[in-house]
């Protein structure tokens, strides 16, 4: 309502006047999409803020560019969560792209695909986190999960994720990655890099096929079995 709106633009006005302020939180605040875009702008010309959560606000698809540039752009930040945003494929593709050249060490964009995301937009936007995750040598957590990624995507990712020589940490819960070759891609990428990738959420996935995808990789990797809840989620 109009209160929220106001409320979105003087956090916007704050942002644009204060800086000192080093964190900012205002997730689950539903500011109109005007006043989240608002504040978008405000975070690329502050200098001062390094962690920045506007999970579950307004910001919605049409922040894509915004959203892009101030990942691309502000030297200062390291940490955004953008989870549930409503960004859909287009949006989280451009995202993600722009982390490629990026101070950002940890981001959050769980929750952001749905229904009006095809299937095609959603294949671009896992390359383009498969690219990110291999370039961006900064990268330290990215969470994924809760964006309908498919079996391809998977793969795309842990392809990515193979070619990565620096320690991350990702979550890919509630997709609907299984299937052949995600067991395959992954069972591959957790023999060659046993330490330094960890990748949560495959046991929980939506689609049908999650029991084999984890069961495959627990036989087939050495010392998987205890290490179940650090890289595959919660075992049921």
């Amino acid at each position: 309502g109009a209160a929220a709106a106001a409320a979105g633009r003087a956090v916007a006005a704050m942002l644009t006047a204060n800086t000192t302020l080093e964190s900012i939180d205002v997730s689950g605040h539903m500011f109109d999409e005007e006043a989240s875009q608002a504040i978008v702008q405000a975070l690329m010309g502050n200098s001062a803020v390094s962690s920045a959560n506007l999970g579950a606000t307004g910001v919605g698809p049409a922040a894509g560019d915004l959203l892009a540039e101030l990942v691309a752009t502000n030297p200062r930040l390291t940490t955004l969560g953008l989870q549930g945003c409503g960004l859909e494929a287009r949006a989280c593709r451009l995202v993600v792209s722009a982390l490629k050249s990026s101070t950002v060490t940890a981001i959050d964009l769980s929750e952001n695909v749905g229904e009006a995301s095809g299937r095609r937009e959603v294949a671009a936007f896992a390359k383009a986190a498969a690219a990110a995750l291999r370039t961006n040598t900064a990268l330290t957590s990215v969470n994924l999960s809760g964006n309908e990624f498919e079996g391809p995507d998977g793969v795309a990712i842990a392809q990515g994720l193979q070619k990565r020589g620096e320690a991350i940490h990702l979550d890919l819960a509630y997709n609907n990655i299984g299937g052949a070759g995600a067991s395959k891609a992954f069972t591959q990428l957790f023999l060659s890099k046993p330490a330094s990738v960890e990748v949560v959420g495959l046991s929980q996935q939506r689609g049908d096929e999650e029991l084999c995808l984890t069961q495959s990789i627990t036989n087939q990797v050495p010392g998987r079995a205890e290490r179940r809840h650090a890289h595959l989620g919660e075992w049921q």
